[in-house]
């Protein structure tokens, strides 16, 4: 995934060079043996054209609704993420949900609420 060396979410396939490489290296992967591609964050043309151009399953995250698959990052569509890309659809805000149960469980810790006797384990 590219997104770990450039730090963040640039589209590719936008001009005809950079589509064209893309083709090309996409039946490369298929010839060398690959079972599967994942096309991720480029622009629709793109992905439906390489689904056009080789006979493997695609995955697509930011790609095309044509793609044979579909995936997100679990932290983005549970809204962990600080900013989660475009193609992201947020479920949920668990970062917002998450934060509220540890300060209870800190409350409960620093009140010695817990843990209790109904959370330990007794000799029978």
């Amino acid at each position: 995934q590219s997104v770990k060396k450039n730090s963040d979410y640039r589209v590719k396939g936008k001009d005809y060079f950079g589509f064209n490489q893309i083709i090309k290296d996409s039946i490369f992967i298929e010839k060398a043996g690959a079972f599967s591609v994942v096309v991720e964050c480029v622009i629709k043309d793109l992905a439906d054209k390489i689904n056009e151009s080789i006979n493997i399953p695609t995955i697509g995250i930011g790609a095309s609704d044509r793609c044979d698959g579909q995936i997100l990052v679990t932290e983005d569509l549970l809204g962990f993420s600080e900013k989660p890309p475009k193609f992201v659809k947020m479920y949920d805000n668990f970062k917002a949900r998450t934060e509220i149960c540890i300060k209870k469980f800190v409350k409960d810790l620093k009140n010695n609420n817990f843990p209790n006797i109904k959370n330990m384990y007794q000799i029978s």
